[in-house]
């Protein structure tokens, strides 16, 4: 079924999104669903119609990107967890991601997580600036290095 089709049912969802089933049941005040630590996807009961197609869409993001369980998934899903909830950047393209893929539109995605207040665009920023600067600053001392040893 094509973007924007209608559903009959959960397995119909999940077969169009090739990643997880999901489930109807409570999640917080405002939102439509939520993905848990290790990619169960809950979406708010009565949603329905284009809205539940790309509530599923955007939560299937958050399960592909969520480990599964065991000791290795149990560190990787904290880790993930708190870069989620401390590192504005990797918030922003997570929600950005989710939200393009969920709406079919590149702009509305990468506007969501600012215009919803999930970050700050400042601090999305400085985190981004901050993480092109350490990774240019190794690759040229790696260059450095390489040519000390090789040359």
């Amino acid at each position: 079924m094509k973007l924007g089709g209608k559903f009959d049912n959960v397995d119909e969802i999940a077969e169009f999104t090739r990643l997880r089933k999901w489930q109807y049941g409570e999640v917080p005040p405002g939102w439509l669903g939520k993905t848990d630590a290790f990619g169960n996807i809950t979406i708010r009961p009565g949603l329905t119609g284009r809205k539940l197609e790309e509530t599923v869409r955007h939560e299937s993001v958050h399960s592909f990107f969520s480990p599964s369980p065991g000791l290795l998934g149990n560190i990787r899903a904290y880790i993930g967890l708190w870069a989620y909830k401390n590192v504005h950047l990797a918030q922003y393209l997570e929600e950005a991601i989710a939200e393009t893929y969920g709406t079919g539109s590149l702009l509305i995605g990468l506007s969501f997580p600012i215009r919803t207040g999930y970050v700050s665009a400042g601090r999305v920023i400085l985190e981004g600036a901050a993480y092109t600067a350490i990774v240019g600053a190794s690759a040229y001392v790696g260059q450095k290095i390489g040519e000390a040893l090789f040359i």
